[in-house]
């Protein structure tokens, strides 16, 4: 059985989008109570992705979907599609989702699809895998016969994906065709990464753009041309921003001069930046920011990097005060949040993953009461309530000056006076997080509960949330600093 984490966007005023628990895309409004099936599980079936238009204040709401490699767009549900592009072909061109390799490593979403604030115009990805080396393995479902999986899988020093961003106007796509914007001159000259992509209005999109070496970030601020109908980005910043409502200055997260990454705000230059949040922790991310309010999340309560609570922070007063909305909700069943904000923030919804049973409720954006639980997961608790769960513990060691946290994995009769074999699940890569207070049941959990083996994980040094020293401890040296530290750690 699986948990169900059930919310995916929330619009405008009192409508939010779910997927029920049968896989039906449904629209429901949260003052009335009523909903209604936008797409049925049958239809969802053969689709790669789903992503609707954000304009829920002009409806009828837009749709675009990616249906074998190629872009459709629907101007609502009922018409018929309007085939955006065609040159998609299985793991050769992607448009609108990404490869393996920015899946997995750069996007970390299914979907490269992005509507503009009002709708008007749709901005999509173009991944190129034709020179890239297929790896296959063997894939062993319910048929006699395993089948044969082919995934383009540059290794390192290999040849990347070649990417391409496009924007449609979404209102009239048949007379204005896609139009590509331009790579950063400084970036577009060697091997790159696109890394993300922000709309700051209709006509104004950021862009960041990164070295494959990694050490130079550019981010690229592009405005539509009505003349030309093209996109211009004249100029160019290093972060990754969150925009405020002037459309000028931003908000971005990025290392203080202690080593930790924060919150600040930019008007002008990154170099007269104004530090928002300070501390020997991380904020992780920007959710939302309104005219009087920043809502973003952190691992500063009670100093454990694996944890993350959702904070507002006041912008319209000085100095700004701040309120941990998660910190003391169901204290002991969750401790690892991600959150959704409606517009304006009237609305947000919190995802509970952890350490407990994962639950998702609404609140009300102003007074942060709880309006309604969205899914609690009382099927799976009630599925789990005669079966032997592993205990989890999660600690730190000091050594050498290094902080290394770690989670075990206990059997459910765990003696420790007893004697039990121990098994080491070693992940180290660069940003990653493996020591989290989420909840989880995998093959360890089997290992732990049924045979009786004690699992460790271990974040060492080159892992994520904990300061840039531990952080870039591994650059340039991979593979060196993570073996030590895992062996470390078991002595």
């Amino acid at each position: 059985r699986s948990f169900q984490v059930l919310f995916s966007f929330l619009f405008k005023g009192q409508e939010y989008l779910r997927q029920s628990t049968d896989n039906n895309i449904v629209f429901y409004n949260i003052e009335t109570g009523e909903s209604y099936t936008i797409l049925s599980n049958t239809t969802m079936v053969s689709l790669e992705i789903l992503l609707h238009s954000n304009v829920s204040h002009l409806p009828p709401y837009k749709w675009a979907y990616v249906y074998q490699n190629n872009i459709y767009l629907k101007q609502r549900p009922e018409d018929p599609p309007f085939q955006i592009t065609y040159n998609g072909k299985e793991n050769k061109i992607f448009n609108g989702i990404p490869d393996w390799v920015y899946e997995e490593e750069m996007l970390a979403t299914k979907y490269a699809l992005w509507w503009s604030p009002n709708g008007k115009f749709l901005a999509y990805a173009e991944f190129n895998d034709t020179e890239i080396p297929v790896i296959a393995y063997s894939y062993y479902g319910d048929e006699q016969y395993p089948r044969t999986i082919n995934i383009p899988y540059p290794k390192a020093g290999a040849k990347n994906p070649i990417v391409r961003i496009f924007i449609v106007d979404a209102t009239y796509p048949e007379h204005v065709g896609p139009r590509e914007v331009p790579v950063p001159a400084m970036i577009a000259s060697s091997d790159y990464y696109f890394s993300w992509l922000t709309w700051v209005t209709d006509e104004r999109i950021c862009l960041q753009w990164l070295k494959r070496i990694q050490n130079v970030s550019v981010l690229s601020i592009c405005d539509f041309r009505e003349d030309w109908k093209t996109w211009s980005c004249p100029k160019f910043f290093v972060s990754t921003p969150v925009f405020s409502y002037d459309a000028i200055s931003y908000y971005k997260i990025f290392s203080d001069k202690n080593g930790y990454k924060h919150i600040h705000y930019i008007k002008d230059t990154v170099e007269n930046a104004i530090q928002i949040t300070s501390g020997k922790w991380e904020a992780i991310n920007i959710f939302r920011v309104t005219q009087d309010s920043l809502f973003y999340s952190s691992n500063e309560f009670e100093g454990y990097p694996g944890r993350r609570n959702i904070y507002r922070i006041s912008i319209g007063s000085y100095p700004p005060s701040k309120k941990c909305i998660t910190c003391h909700l169901r204290r002991k069943r969750c401790q690892y949040y991600t959150a959704s904000f409606s517009d304006y923030a009237k609305y947000y919804a919190l995802v509970c993953y952890g350490p407990g049973l994962p639950i998702s409720t609404l609140h009300d954006g102003h007074t942060d009461q709880e309006i309604k639980i969205l899914e609690e997961n009382k099927e799976l608790e009630n599925a789990l309530k005669n079966i032997q769960l592993p205990k989890e513990e999660i600690k730190k060691l000091e050594v050498d000056d290094i902080t290394l946290w770690y989670k075990m994995i206990l059997p459910p009769q765990f003696d420790r006076s007893k004697k039990y074999p121990l098994l080491i699940q070693v992940y180290g890569g660069p940003c990653s997080q493996s020591v989290r207070s989420v909840f989880s049941i995998s093959w360890i959990s089997y290992l732990a509960s049924k045979e009786g083996i004690v699992i460790a994980l271990v974040d060492g040094r080159g892992t994520a949330f904990q300061g840039d020293k531990l952080l870039y401890a591994v650059y340039r040296k991979l593979g060196v600093y993570e073996v030590e530290d895992q062996i470390t750690a078991v002595r």
